[in-house]
């Protein structure tokens, strides 16, 4: 009995550059027209805030990517540090592929990656701590579940 063999799809065929840079584009433009037009009052999303009444290490992200799209980098950073970090990472990232004209595998290879992940998830918590510690965000309290 003959084994399947996994069938590849050559980039090529999945659409020229072009158009996956478009949409790309239309796409961040579209999440970040979102999060511009936005307050920072608004209903609680996350399931750790509601549940704890602390902020978890994301806690803060939206708000601060919606004042970094203004403009406000002060602003963004007191909202939460680590988006602000991560947009730098993302522009030099970018630089970087932009200018060496390198594909994005070849550049982020899996194990640059792994450990690229790693030190942000690090990176994310130790900020969360730390902002813990100084008090600027709230600890969690207790476990209360949100329905009950």
């Amino acid at each position: 009995m003959a084994h399947a063999l996994p069938v590849k799809i050559p980039f090529t065929q999945l659409g020229s550059d072009r158009d996956l840079q478009l949409k790309t584009l239309l796409g961040i433009g579209a999440f970040a027209l979102g999060i511009a037009a936005s307050d920072d009052e608004g209903t609680i999303l996350c399931p750790f805030r509601r549940c704890t009444d602390g902020y978890c290490p994301f806690c803060g992200g939206t708000r601060s990517f919606g004042r970094l799209l203004r403009g406000d980098i002060a602003g963004a950073w007191t909202r939460h540090p680590y988006v602000v970090l991560l947009a730098a990472q993302v522009l030099v990232i970018g630089g970087l592929l932009a200018t060496t004209r390198t594909r994005p595998g070849s550049l982020l290879t899996p194990t640059r990656r792994r450990w690229f992940l790693a030190a942000n998830a690090a990176l994310a918590v130790g900020v969360w701590a730390t902002r813990l510690v100084l008090g600027e965000i709230p600890r969690p309290t207790t476990l209360s579940l949100p329905f009950g």
